[in-house]
């Protein structure tokens, strides 16, 4: 007879809020398929200034001009100039991931808890 196995719960690798991202990530993309994940989640918030904590400062710090246009970009309705106006800022990130309409996505999430 084998000994009992202990259970042990998993703690989470990523916080709560993090994760809640995820998925508001996922609705402002528009599909779940090739959606960007808790790890670009943490690069893009690490590449953002320190200092932008409202919508304001954020669409600022990225160079898109409003919400509307940004939500655009994540969903792909946006034109590609829209687009071509996060291509700076993607470039502090190190993560194929946290381009384009992904990038658009994760920023739309920051901006919703920015909200809250």
């Amino acid at each position: 007879m084998s000994a009992p196995t202990k259970k042990t719960t998993k703690r989470p690798k990523y916080p709560d809020e993090i994760r809640a991202a995820v998925k508001v990530a996922i609705e402002a993309r528009g599909t779940k398929n090739g959606a960007p994940g808790a790890k670009q989640h943490v690069a893009v918030r690490a590449a953002l200034p320190a200092d932008a904590t409202t919508v304001k400062q954020i669409l600022a710090a990225v160079g898109v001009k409003n919400e509307k246009t940004l939500r655009d970009i994540a969903n792909g309705t946006a034109d590609r100039d829209a687009v071509k106006s996060l291509k700076d800022f993607s470039a502090k990130i190190d993560d194929p991931w946290a381009k384009g309409r992904w990038l658009a996505a994760i920023l739309v999430a920051r901006i919703v808890e920015a909200k809250s």
